[in-house]
């Protein structure tokens, strides 16, 4: 018999325009951090060179007869007349480490999407087929699933098997294909009960028969009363 779909999930709208609307504004807010720190930067420069006496500490060198700049001398005196500017300094450097975490959460919130945007599911009357949010391809019969849970943060469908618990995630369906899985469950429990009835009753209807024969054999003397008594408290 050829296999059924039943139903097909498909992402939800709803969270494609959030991560759409997270990863703009990262990437936004970084470019502008970036501008800032540049601005600030070039402001350092000017002030830095625009001090022509920053460049006028020299010390008298005692093995020649000219003079050399001293560096400790010239960094103290940038230190001290140079506050504002090492407060430039200091905000340039916040707005560049802002610029790149801005970067690093917009990257990792494309990795979720790109993962979740390959996660999917496909429901038939016979296996539950997908992939899960990290990239793993899953064929499960309908008869090992012994369980299913849904969540409505991030639009969860959980499967339980008797190997363990998968899901997916991000499931614009998923009250719809938690629908489904009900009814497949149902079906199932409806069959097995069905068949142990069906058990049940051949059984009894042996039994009866086989009851038959043991009297029967009775009555023509072929086994005494007491192993009537014993076979049929086998029976």
């Amino acid at each position: 018999m050829e296999e059924k779909v039943l139903i097909k999930s498909y992402h939800s709208k709803n969270f494609t325009q959030i991560f759409i609307g997270i990863i703009t504004f990262l990437l936004m807010a970084s470019v502008i951090c970036l501008f800032l720190g540049l601005a600030l930067g070039k402001r350092l420069d000017a002030a830095y060179y625009a001090d022509d006496n920053f460049w006028y500490v020299y010390y008298d060198c005692p093995f020649c007869s000219t003079t050399t700049p001293d560096r400790d001398l010239m960094i103290s005196h940038f230190l001290e007349s140079h506050s504002n500017q090492l407060d430039i300094f200091y905000g340039g450097l916040v707005f560049f480490i802002v610029h790149w975490s801005f970067l690093l959460f917009a990257g990792i919130f494309f990795l979720i999407y790109f993962l979740s945007s390959r996660c999917y599911i496909t429901v038939s009357d016979k296996n539950i087929s997908g992939k899960t949010f990290w990239g793993k391809k899953v064929v499960l019969p309908i008869h090992m699933i012994s369980a299913y849970s849904t969540r409505t943060l991030f639009s969860v469908v959980g499967i339980t098997t008797a190997s363990g618990y998968i899901k997916f995630t991000f499931m614009s369906n998923y009250k719809e294909i938690a629908d489904v899985l009900q009814q497949l469950l149902n079906e199932r429990q409806q069959k097995t009960e069905t068949q142990e009835n069906l058990n049940s009753t051949k059984n009894t209807s042996k039994n009866l028969d086989d009851l038959i024969k043991l009297k029967n054999l009775l009555d023509n003397g072929i086994v005494s009363q007491e192993e009537f008594e014993i076979k049929k408290k086998d029976i």
